[in-house]
C-alpha cells in the first residue's frame, strides 16, 4: 500500500515528543508499506532524516518555514495579546 505521511515537525532527530512519534510511526509503516513523507523542516532536518532513516521512505519532501526573527516576534506578540492559537504558522501554500 502507498502511504502519504504529512507531519508538522521533522521526524529526525527523534528528541522531542512530536519528532519521536513521527519517527517511530514512519519506521513501522515503512516495514510494510511504501511511504512518502511531507514535512516542515530545513535543509539540516532533511540531512538528519537521510542519515537516520536512509531508504525508509520512497520520497521525503521538506518545506522550509523559516521566518525572520522580527516576524516571529510580531506574531508571538499578536498571539499573546489576542489569546489565539498558533496554528496559522503552519499554513503554507507550498505545503
Amino acid at each position: 500500500m502507498r502511504l502519504l505521511y504529512v507531519c508538522h515537525a521533522p521526524p529526525c532527530p527523534p528528541a522531542l515528543g512530536p519528532a519521536r512519534r513521527h519517527y517511530h510511526i514512519l519506521r513501522e509503516a515503512a516495514k510494510r508499506h511504501e511511504v512518502t513523507l511531507v514535512s516542515f523542516g530545513t535543509a539540516a532536518d532533511e540531512r538528519a532524516f537521510s542519515t537516520h532513516m536512509a531508504g525508509a521512505c520512497r520520497v521525503a519532501v521538506f518545506v522550509d518555514m523559516q521566518r525572520a526573527r522580527s516576524i516571529k516576534a510580531i506574531q508571538r506578540a499578536c498571539l499573546l495579546l489576542t489569546g489565539r492559537a498558533d496554528f496559522r504558522r503552519l499554513y503554507a501554500v507550498r505545503f
